[in-house]
């Protein structure tokens, strides 16, 4: 008998052949009705609004009456959305498959967080009148919140959230990766950006972890501690197998220490370098010979028609508009560790290649280091005059040799090589644009233009410089294994610089080879610090397509052969081999018959060992 089941069970069999939407929006009770002699009437379902149950008021059905349709329910519905401004839309439609998402004081709140996190706009976005004025339009007794409000909200999602997310990081059966930055926001404050990779069901995942205000002094020893903490927090600590980051001093430091804090972290070993941070530091060292960095001018200047004019005397390598070079006034050191790691080599090669017979003199040098100031500041003076860019627009609207593919020139930024390569190719591509403004007097413009000789070497830098874009875009790439690339990236991009190094070619500029050499060193060192870490070596002979045959033709010798290949092995046994499944043994049954019997192995002996496979 039905009565004798209980109100779940009645429910749940009377409305589980029923794929309505409509049941979305409302909590389904059961009603039993009896007669005056108590007993057994007849049984109503009521079905409860969701989202505003105190003004949308309940439906009820008979039991017998459960299939006579919705047409009643989905009236309701449309009601209950129109008091608060939802849109109503036919009940069979993809929308109504999210009914949880209409309208309550709850999922009002969780909304306007999320769209703060997710879209990085601030808490006051509440404050905003156009915002408030589409509340009003969309509902007005809607309640506005207060920029506290969305601030707690915000902080309480992200709290409980955290809890759901470290359970999911728990069950990650893999190795973690870290990767590390860190960056200033002037006058403000510092940070540390942790993200980590790992590897799950054939696929490279990835995840911002965390960023940590960095109260302290940015010692190795400081970031270790809460690189540490967090990873505890996170409970990944005894996940962690390589942390990737840039070669500045603390950032050593912390690699060094941080096996203090993390037990079974084997430090510098498994530290791998930021392929980004490398290619960046390469190209900046070739590039460094063609700009010269210098103080700004504190100078005073009138603007007449839009041109910036006065202080005629500026230096070509000084301008007003910006400086080149890359800024080191962040407390991370990290722009002021690039620009020191750049400028180490320049004197040293300039000097050994002088001894042998490869010299430019100061005149060339001089020459060369003028061209990045001038490119960039053109660029940059075009871009800030209104009067300028207009003229400079019409140049090229006027010039039916341009294929359309660029309309302005590229500014430089300090801190990216590529920069500096779009805004040489820019100069490059509307050469008879550049001069014609670099020509006219008025446009205050001459100081910038560029002699045939620095033309010339312009063009070649900018073939040059074509020679980083791969590897740059390769090691740009998300969720693409690029551990197994790097030391053969990092041997090609040293062999196409050892061609230009070795271009004997007269028209070729001397500071064009001798940059080249100096990017040649900067690879160098950098390969020689990778040398630290097992992982680079190992990950090429696990490589099916390269293995030990990619360290024979690329001209590592007998023992360093050796060497790599008893690295590989160690890490097996150290990491992955599994432990010996124990052998139960049993006693030998008499064979059936007195023929089935072995006396010793059969075939032919091989004179080849394991280690030949």
């Amino acid at each position: 008998m039905v009565w004798d089941l209980t109100d779940e069970e009645i429910i749940e069999v009377s409305f589980s052949r029923y794929k309505s939407p409509a049941y979305k929006h409302f909590n389904v009770t059961l009603d039993r009705i009896l007669s005056n002699d108590e007993e057994p009437l007849k049984l109503v379902f009521v079905f409860t609004c969701k989202f505003d149950p105190e003004t949308h008021a309940p439906h009820q059905r008979a039991h017998m009456s459960a299939n006579v349709g919705t047409s009643n329910l989905l009236a309701g519905i449309c009601k209950c959305d129109a008091h608060h401004g939802v849109d109503t839309q036919d009940m069979t439609s993809t929308r109504s498959a999210d009914m949880a998402l209409l309208y309550s004081p709850a999922a009002h709140c969780a909304v306007i967080a999320l769209c703060c996190a997710t879209s990085q706009h601030p808490f006051n976005i509440v404050n905003d009148y156009f915002y408030q004025l589409e509340i009003n339009l969309l509902q007005k007794s809607t309640k506005i919140l207060s920029t506290e409000q969305v601030s707690q909200d915000t902080c309480i999602l992200h709290h409980e959230i955290s809890g759901i997310i470290c359970t999911q990081l728990a069950s990650i059966m893999s190795a973690i990766h870290l990767v590390l930055d860190g960056w200033t926001v002037p006058d403000v404050a510092s940070y540390l950006g942790l993200v980590i990779v790992w590897w799950e069901q054939d696929k490279i995942h990835r995840m911002i972890l965390e960023f940590i205000q960095l109260k302290n002094k940015h010692t190795g020893d400081y970031l270790a501690q809460v690189v540490a903490d967090c990873l505890k927090h996170w409970k990944l600590s005894n996940k962690l197998m390589t942390v990737c980051m840039d070669n500045a001093s603390n950032c050593n430091k912390l690699v060094e220490l941080l096996p203090n804090y993390i037990e079974g972290f084997r430090g510098e070993q498994i530290q791998t370098q930021c392929m980004a941070h490398i290619l960046n530091l390469v190209a900046k060292a070739f590039i460094s010979f063609f700009l010269k960095s210098g103080k700004k001018k504190k100078a005073t200047a009138v603007i007449v028609d839009d041109t910036v004019i006065g202080n005629d005397e500026l230096n070509p390598n000084e301008s007003e508009d910006e400086e080149i070079g890359d800024g080191d006034d962040d407390d991370d050191g990290h722009a002021l560790f690039n620009k020191e790691t750049v400028a180490s080599i320049q004197d040293p090669v300039i000097a050994d290649l002088a001894e042998s017979g490869l010299e430019a003199t100061d005149e060339e040098l001089c020459e060369a280091q003028e061209i990045m100031p001038r490119v960039s500041a053109l660029a940059c003076h075009i871009h800030d005059s209104p009067t300028l860019h207009a003229e400079f627009d019409k140049l090229i609207d006027q010039n039916p040799q341009l294929d359309g593919s660029k309309h302005a020139l590229d500014r430089h930024v300090p801190t990216q090589w590529n920069s500096d390569a779009l805004c040489l190719n820019a100069h490059i591509y509307f050469r008879k644009e550049v001069e014609i403004m670099t020509g006219v007097t008025a446009h205050g413009l001459s100081r910038y233009r560029l002699s045939d000789v620095q033309w010339k070497i312009a063009q070649d830098m900018s073939v040059v410089l074509e020679l980083f874009w791969d590897a740059t875009n390769l090691f740009s790439q998300a969720e693409v294994p690029l551990i197994v690339d790097a030391f053969p990236i990092l041997f090609d991009l040293r062999e196409y610089l050892e061609n230009v190094f070795n271009d004997t070619d007269d028209e070729l500029s001397p500071v064009i080879r001798i940059a080249a050499k100096a990017a040649i060193e900067m690879v160098d060192k950098y390969i020689s610090l990778c040398d630290e870490c097992e992982v680079y070596y190992i990950s090429i002979v696990m490589c099916p397509d390269r293995n030990l045959d990619w360290f024979k033709k690329n001209g590592f010798d007998k023992d360093a052969i050796s060497r790599i290949k008893k690295m590989t092995i160690d890490a097996w046994e150290r990491d992955y081999k599994p432990e010996p499944t124990p052998i139960i043994t049993t006693s030998a049954e008499p064979p059936r018959n007195k023929y089935m019997k072995k006396s010793k192995p059969v075939g032919k002996s091989s004179s080849f060992g394991l280690d030949d496979i």
